[in-house]
């Protein structure tokens, strides 16, 4: 389970380090087929999101940080990926 750093309407004006000490090397690895879709909506979300990477073990990504610091990383397989693009 991944919780916020602060509960509801107890977030304060400065955070506490102490808190989110952990929160950097905590990734959550997703599996999504439609990266390049994923990556557009984001952009228009107004997130600067770098176009999907391969990744040496062969998974083609997108990696993000959520508001409270962990990391979220979007992958498909790359032949998955590649017969997505192809019909």
């Amino acid at each position: 389970m991944l919780n916020t750093a602060y509960d509801t309407g107890e977030r304060p004006a400065e955070r506490d380090e102490a808190l989110w000490a952990g929160h950097g090397h905590t990734t959550l690895f997703v599996d999504c087929t439609e990266l390049d879709a994923l990556r557009d909506d984001l952009r228009a979300r107004g997130l600067d999101i770098a176009p999907p990477q391969v990744a040496y073990y062969g998974m083609r990504q997108i990696e993000v940080t959520d508001p409270d610091g962990y990391g979220l990383c979007f992958q498909s397989g790359v032949m998955t990926a590649r017969k997505g693009r192809s019909g």
